[in-house]
């Protein structure tokens, strides 16, 4: 579930940023949004984020989070 290199590879591009100090971990999608990253479900987003992302090629601009339908 968690791949750490996957969630290294989004910062590296600035889509994910994780702000260990303040307990934050932001997503920079088609809206960005921020979270707690001692949340242990946040570890599990940031993955399948990067993965969508790097594996099956989403577009991170049409990508959000935590949407109500």
């Amino acid at each position: 579930m968690f791949d750490e290199n996957l969630i290294i590879k989004g910062q590296e591009l600035g889509i994910i940023n994780i702000d260990i100090s303040n307990d934050r971990v932001t997503y920079r999608l088609g809206r960005e949004r921020a979270y707690r990253w001692s949340d242990p479900e946040e570890r599990v987003r940031a993955t399948t984020v990067a993965r969508l992302i790097f594996t099956y090629q989403y577009s991170p601009s049409r990508m959000e989070t935590e949407v109500r339908v």
